[in-house]
């Protein structure tokens, strides 16, 4: 049984509408004599510990944030980006399961909008319904319905990003697990797998490691938890891999967290004390199994799920973004915070932060600043009244904007180009005039259209981050005005 000094997620038994006898951290149990202490520990005696009310699924802007969610930026990235949210994304949980009834998920039959697929490869089946708890606890911080406990509000970090239940229990079913990840990863575009290994891999590599490098080469962002033994204990694996992210925790001060483990391993932290999750707690004798929400959940688990979530985001900002580029934005996008137990200095998870130094490394250096028609970046044509370009990026949330002029009333030639696929769609291409106003609604793949002198402007939108590059030329047939600016895209 892992207990608590050793066990990569706790939590305090202190539950929505009672309390637990014993008060004391779950532990995670790895065989059914196990399991069945650890569910006689969770006796519901009747005592209000604090009230809980869930809600319909809604994104929250000016709500009553939680402690975690203001000390990793979450209240701020919802403000700023309200549009990232996981679209038209998955991530794996290989974990202990989901509970897919509850309502953080919309309490609905596997599958569901949330849970969108998984399978148990501990009981060898389809249904990957949690008998524990920890990965319930995790699929809520990363892509949850909104919640309330305490008076305090909740959600996922990436709201509508689907997510897939891999249940496993060893070294073997985290390998089967994997092995899953890598056959279906382009049929559900998968961009993140949050690890938990229970039994953890110690110093040496694990059975799975050529999985994590297959993943890892394709381009999936992994992250799992350093664990929860303090700073005199190593990281081991899978943490200590190189193609993974290792999460160490934050405490309810936003300080470095005793009991998190740290080292090399260690790449960035996120808040691991007095976590809000949705909880589900097996059935206990004549006591019905509960599905509720507790806010003091405690651990490392619960710091990489967050970070899992911000990767998705990321990914979502430019899907071309690898692993390393990925670590890289998490941790100069950090706050620093230094381990008083050895003076080194870790980042700390600012999801906003993370999201506007991502849309910067993202954006093609040749348009940054051509967010709308009044800014908009001049074709530089050349003498004979052309433009083309074949490297232009297409982000979430940041229409591109291109402006022209002709002297004189003529045919003028466009044509874009754009590969699209299931998760990228080709993009929505306008012609407005100089003040912005739309005058034509969707240009397409381009055509022919007869202006008069003056000043147009080319915008180029998309619902999502577009994988490849788009291409544009415009072709003024001798009417166009040569700008004397460089062309910035």
């Amino acid at each position: 049984m892992f207990c608590p000094n050793d066990a990569v997620g706790m939590v305090l038994l202190s539950v929505a509408g009672m309390c637990w006898r014993n008060a004391m951290p779950i532990c995670f149990a790895e065989d059914d004599d196990q399991k069945a202490t650890m569910k006689a520990l969770l006796t519901p005696c009747m005592h209000s510990a604090f009230c809980m009310e869930a809600l319909e699924s809604r994104q929250l802007l000016s709500y009553n944030w939680g402690p975690q969610a203001i000390m990793d930026q979450q209240d701020q990235l919802v403000a700023d980006f309200p549009y990232l949210d996981g679209s038209n994304e998955a991530i794996a949980l290989v974990d202990s399961g989901v509970d897919y009834n509850h309502p953080v998920f919309g309490d609905a039959e596997f599958p569901n909008s949330k849970i969108i697929a998984g399978w148990n490869f501990v009981d060898n089946n389809a249904d990957p319904m949690d008998e524990l708890f920890h990965g319930t606890g995790v699929a809520g911080l990363i892509g949850g319905n909104f919640f309330q406990v305490n008076g305090y509000d909740y959600q996922g970090i990436a709201q509508n990003i689907g997510m897939i239940a891999l249940r496993q229990d060893s070294g073997a079913t985290i390998k089967q697990s994997l092995d899953w990840v890598i056959v279906n990863q382009s049929k559900y575009n998968i961009q993140v797998v949050n690890l938990t290994d229970f039994q953890g891999g110690g110093a040496s590599p694990t059975v799975y490691q050529t999985e994590l490098q297959t993943l890892y080469n394709m381009g999936v962002f992994i992250c799992t938890p350093v664990g929860n033994s303090g700073a005199s204990a190593p990281i081991g694996y899978p943490a200590a891999s190189p193609y993974v992210c290792g999460v160490g925790g934050l405490d309810q001060y936003g300080n470095f967290d005793a009991s998190s483990q740290t080292g090399p391993a260690c790449s960035i932290l996120a808040p691991a004390s007095n976590i809000a999750i949705a909880l589900y707690l097996p059935a206990s004798g004549s006591t019905p199994a509960q599905i509720t929400y507790v806010n003091y959940a405690q651990g490392t688990s619960w710091s990489s799920a967050q970070v899992a979530a911000a990767a998705a985001i990321i990914k979502q900002i430019n899907p071309n973004f690898t692993p390393p580029q990925i670590i890289q934005i998490l941790q100069q996008s950090g706050r620093p915070v230094v381990d008083s137990a050895n003076g080194v200095t870790y980042p700390a998870l600012q999801l906003d932060a993370a999201a506007k130094l991502a849309f910067q490394e993202a954006e093609d250096p040749l348009d940054a600043n051509n967010r709308s028609a009044a800014t908009a970046a001049p074709l530089q044509l050349t003498r004979s009244g052309t433009y083309a370009n074949s490297q232009l990026k297409v982000l979430i949330g940041h229409d591109d904007y291109y402006s022209f002029s002709l002297t004189r009333t003529g045919n003028v030639n466009f044509a874009f180009g754009y590969r699209p696929s299931h998760f990228n769609p080709f993009p929505t291409t306008q012609l407005l005039n100089s003040n912005g106003r739309r005058m034509l609604a969707n240009l397409g793949t381009g055509g022919t259209q007869t202006l008069a002198a003056g000043t147009y402007v080319i915008k180029l939108h998309s619902a999502v981050s577009l994988k490849g590059y788009v291409s544009m030329s415009v072709n003024t047939n001798g009417a166009g005005a040569i700008s004397p600016a460089r062309a910035r895209g």
